[in-house]
């Protein structure tokens, strides 16, 4: 539970522009201090990537697969996969997605890109991640890399 709070978290989730690697993401919380980053791996045979704590720690790491446009997430107990214990909703066109428990309508986190002017100027993605209070933000970043891979699609794959 390293990665949650009592309380609601807002973080901001950049994406490098200018970067060897593709896929690099810096998080940071509200005041600007590092809390995650997210590394690609540029020359690996599998598409990777890496979620690390602020001091380089790894958390999660996410290996990229066919996905659907649809994002249905089971965790590891759940082997019958009958029903997701997350989903995300939300515009692919817009990237503004709300994350839920299961089937339900109870919000975890929603995610919405920043637009500004540098942010189209320099070609880069920044999202702003609100993270609901007790849940992890480790696992909400995460899900923010993959959707932001769901976007990209297969063409520099």
């Amino acid at each position: 539970m390293m990665y949650c709070a009592p309380y609601v978290v807002d973080l901001t989730v950049r994406k490098k522009a200018l970067s060897l690697s593709r896929g690099d993401f810096v998080v940071t919380d509200v005041n600007g201090a590092l809390l995650l980053k997210v590394q690609g791996k540029v020359f690996s045979i599998i598409d990777r990537r890496v979620l690390v704590d602020g001091t380089g720690n790894p958390i999660v790491t996410m290996r990229r697969k066919p996905l659907k446009t649809q994002l249905d997430v089971f965790l590891v107990p759940n082997t019958g996969e009958s029903v997701c214990d997350f989903k995300v909703k939300g515009s692919f066109f817009e990237r503004s997605y709300t994350i839920c428990i299961g089937e339900s309508n109870t919000i975890i986190a929603q995610m919405r890109r920043k637009y500004t002017v540098s942010n189209v100027l320099l070609g880069r993605d920044t999202f702003r991640v609100t993270v609901y209070p007790n849940i992890d933000y480790a696992f909400i970043v995460a899900l923010v890399v993959i959707l932001d891979e769901i976007n990209r699609g297969d063409d520099d794959l």
